[in-house]
């Protein structure tokens, strides 16, 4: 099994990393500068804020955008990068210091064995209250999926966030997470597997030292994101914005670890993820690994404060559904033949405790 994790889980647990407390951190007085640059390029994403600009696959995909504001030329170019960089050192040391203020406040023991307890029992948020056959009939295929009767279980992850949120709510070195029986008498062991992060780990987080290059991924997922013609070509604007390349380029094998443990799974869950444009690659290998066997099965975990009636419920998961299926390249007409596969559930929260209070 692999889940797939975005930021929506570290601010689940409490850790202020939305895009809305990092952008108020951003433009406020304390983040000064009086480069012509970053002055351009903070305007800009004020002005986008206030038109409604609210996450960060939005401004990832904005970053692209932005360049159709400049020139095309290297001179123009430049000016972009130097505005870019004071973004990303800021971002970097953003989280740096949301990480370790929230060290102190840590209330491991309870967060972990809630979220170990979560991960091995999914199902159970898609049993059906009442006994409708089709209903149960669907819970049953993938309750059956996550807990074959005489076979392990390795637990994968894929997280985007650039901290280790992640490693400390799921306890990674206490990798057994449950001996359950099989049927042929014996007992089988689920277990956590790897940790894949594709964006990288922020460097305070890491623990690494200062003259270690810094590996977070910041931009956009494709050269047609790259409003700005010139800047599509510009060697220096396509190393620091597109990030599969960047990946590649450093040869740190993300992508094939990725396709290793996608390929292995027979169920994919998404947790905290927004499914934007910057990284739409992601999306879509998943789409051709759901199209690719029919015993595979999507689970996505929809985040929503906005539920006051049932109707909303209904809204929020057809939204979910509709991201999903753009996203991931899956069309219409094999959408319909393969939707069975895919299970949503739209909640206010899910987890009781968080790592910060």
């Amino acid at each position: 099994m692999l889940f797939f994790i975005g930021n929506g889980f570290d601010i689940a647990m409490g850790l202020k990393t939305s895009y809305s407390d990092f952008l108020d951190w951003y433009l406020s007085s304390e983040v000064k500068s009086n480069d012509s640059n970053v002055i351009k390029l903070k305007n800009a994403i004020k002005r986008d804020r206030d038109a409604g600009i609210n996450s960060w696959a939005d401004l990832e995909k904005k970053l692209g955008g932005y360049t159709g504001e400049y020139e095309e030329n290297d001179k123009a170019a430049e000016d972009f990068i130097c505005a870019y960089l004071d973004i990303k050192e800021q971002l970097d040391r953003y989280i740096g210091e949301i990480v370790k203020s929230a060290e102190n406040e840590a209330h491991v023991g309870d967060v972990s064995k809630e979220v170990r307890k979560f991960i091995v029992d999914i199902a159970k948020y898609f049993e059906p209250t009442q006994h409708e056959s089709e209903k149960l009939k669907h819970y049953w295929a993938l309750k059956s999926s996550i807990e074959p009767t005489n076979r392990d279980v390795e637990y994968n992850f894929v997280t985007f966030n650039y901290t280790k949120t992640l490693e400390k709510c799921i306890d990674n070195k206490n990798r057994i997470l449950r001996s359950r029986p099989a049927d042929n008498g014996g007992r089988v062991n689920d277990s956590i597997g790897k940790i894949i992060h594709v964006h990288g780990i922020n460097k305070i987080v890491d623990g690494s030292n200062k003259t270690k290059a810094n590996y977070t991924l910041f931009g956009i997922d494709n050269e047609e994101q790259i409003i700005n013609k010139h800047f599509q070509k510009h060697r220096g604007v396509r190393a620091h914005l597109i990030k599969p390349e960047i990946n590649k380029e450093l040869e740190k094998g993300v992508e094939e670890s990725v396709k290793e443990v996608l390929s292995k799974s027979d169920v994919i869950c998404f947790l905290g993820v927004s499914f934007g444009d910057s990284d739409v690659s992601w999306w879509r290998m998943v789409g051709d690994w759901l199209k690719a066997q029919q015993t595979r099965k999507v689970v996505i975990f929809k985040y929503s404060e906005k539920m006051k009636e049932a109707a909303d419920e209904i809204i929020h998961k057809k939204d979910a559904e509709q991201t999903f299926r753009n996203q991931s390249g899956i069309s219409v007409e094999e959408y319909e033949k393969i939707k069975h596969k895919v299970y949503i559930n739209v909640d206010r929260s899910i987890f009781e405790h968080k790592l910060v209070k």
